[in-house]
């Protein structure tokens, strides 16, 4: 719900006529919301309707799960192309029972999509090894720029494209080569480039670069990846153990044989670097794992094909199956959970309680649900500010504490240093908290959403 939220709230305003990045702070490409906005045509009172801001979350999802849908035929599609169809069914039942993509796609998020385009463009990539048929290089080229646009995230595993395409181009003079190449990157930064232009006539050109690219490049490094790899193995274990003895079935065969497949080498090179990628940025989260994954399928797929006995095949199958549904249990049971509630209180406050352009201050998505949002969110972890220059919050907060600026809401986090001392006692003068929104957010640290007194309101008006 809140990651739903922040990508929600980003789709309404556009919705309402605000320019991203200009209008309103958000760090992510712009594709998810500029596909999306539909949505919101079919709700006239989001804003001030519990029933159809719960709807309009339920609806942005089963959008996602089309998405998911999409990607798991087409993972079904990949393995067809070089596999018995049989193999291909089992890699759609492994993909649609995956975990970790339980567990993401379920959310009104620009991961899923991304996963879609991204999975196009490993189709692409693979006719293009059969069929050695340059459109299929440059298709698989644009739909990796596509996902690209929906999250830089998929920035970490291009250079696995870029390496196995050069490793096994085949040309007869350096001219074609170069001219091949090109075009290839073209395909590439078209999808970026047609962005930029969209954004230089709605004169948010600089905001785009400046919140998608050079803001991304400063975030500080917060959590260790460690963590998350944890997570993940733990999220797929039987998959990753089967993955890595077809990755060395693979790697037996290749030196017995003096031959490398294509398309075992991308998908080789693919998880190597994704798990060297992860030592270059400075933050990571469980999503990131997700476009690792279809490499992980194909890999398990390569191991229960060198399995001759039909029995053992099928007790592997039903072995991952059933540790993927084990393990994504206890997520759906959170789901539904006094967690899930207080959420939904929140939701209702804020619809009941605020106007629709009520002005919300603070570093949690979920409380400026169909509202006027300042600054960016999730600015602040322990103290440290994230994403935009701390002169720029410095001004934000001054607007507020001087009453330039008057936020209804406020998120606001009593465990860890949130804000300079001065808004702290701004907000202990003229702020109250709201009963019933206090909640602990993923185990780490207390939440609490704070209202405007009416007396503030009355003498400011």
């Amino acid at each position: 719900c809140i990651r739903d939220s922040q990508h929600l709230n980003a789709t309404w305003n556009l919705f309402n006529g605000r320019i991203p990045y200009k209008d309103f702070y958000e760090h992510h490409f712009p594709w998810l919301y500029l596909s999306s906005t539909f949505i919101f045509s079919f709700y006239k009172s989001v804003e001030t309707n519990i029933e159809q801001t719960l709807s309009v979350f339920k609806v942005s999802r089963y959008f996602m799960q089309l998405f998911f849908l999409m990607s798991s035929i087409l993972m079904f599609k990949i393995i067809s192309l070089t596999k018995d169809r049989a193999y291909a069914f089992i890699g759609f039942l492994l993909f649609i029972t995956n975990t970790i993509f339980l567990y993401k796609t379920i959310e009104y998020r620009p991961d899923v999509p991304a996963l879609f385009f991204y999975l196009c463009s490993i189709y692409y990539f693979s006719k293009k090894i059969i069929s050695n048929k340059n459109k299929d290089i440059f298709l698989s080229y644009f739909f990796y720029g596509i996902a690209i646009m929906f999250t830089q995230k998929y920035l970490i595993t291009l250079p696995a494209l870029f390496f196995t395409d050069l490793y096994f181009s085949k040309f007869k003079n350096k001219t074609t080569f170069l001219i091949t190449k090109t075009k290839s990157l073209a395909f590439l930064i078209a999808p970026f480039v047609l962005t930029y232009i969209l954004f230089y006539f709605l004169k948010g050109h600089e905001e785009f670069i400046d919140q998608n690219i050079v803001q991304n490049f400063k975030w500080k490094k917060i959590a260790s990846h460690v963590y998350h790899t944890e997570t993940f193995f733990k999220g797929m274990p039987t998959e990753l153990a089967f993955c890595f003895l077809g990755l060395l079935i693979t790697a037996f065969k290749s030196y017995k044989n003096k031959i490398i497949d294509q398309r075992c080498l991308f998908f080789g090179v693919n998880i190597l670097w994704f798990y060297v990628s992860l030592l270059l940025v400075p933050i990571s989260a469980i999503q990131f794992y997700m476009f690792v994954i279809p490499s992980v399928i194909f890999f398990v797929i390569v191991f229960l094909e060198n399995i001759k006995r039909n029995e053992l095949q099928s007790l592997f199958i039903l072995i991952i199956i059933t540790v993927n549904i084990v393990n994504v249990y206890p997520y759906y049971r959170i789901k539904k959970s006094a967690y899930r509630q207080t959420q939904e209180k929140i939701l209702e406050h804020i619809a009941s309680k605020t106007k629709k352009d009520d002005i919300v201050f603070g570093g949690n998505p979920l409380f400026a649900t169909f509202r006027k949002h300042i600054g960016p969110y999730q600015f602040i972890h322990e103290g440290v500010y994230l994403m935009m220059p701390k002169e720029e919050i410095a001004y934000i907060e001054n607007s507020i504490i001087n009453k330039e600026i008057i936020p209804k809401l406020i998120t606001y986090d009593y465990n860890i240093t949130l804000f300079s001392k001065e808004l702290n006692d701004f907000i202990d003068e003229h702020y109250f908290m709201i009963d019933g929104t206090q909640f602990d957010f993923h185990g780490g640290y207390e939440i609490k959403l704070l209202q405007l007194k009416e007396p503030f309101i009355k003498d400011n008006p």
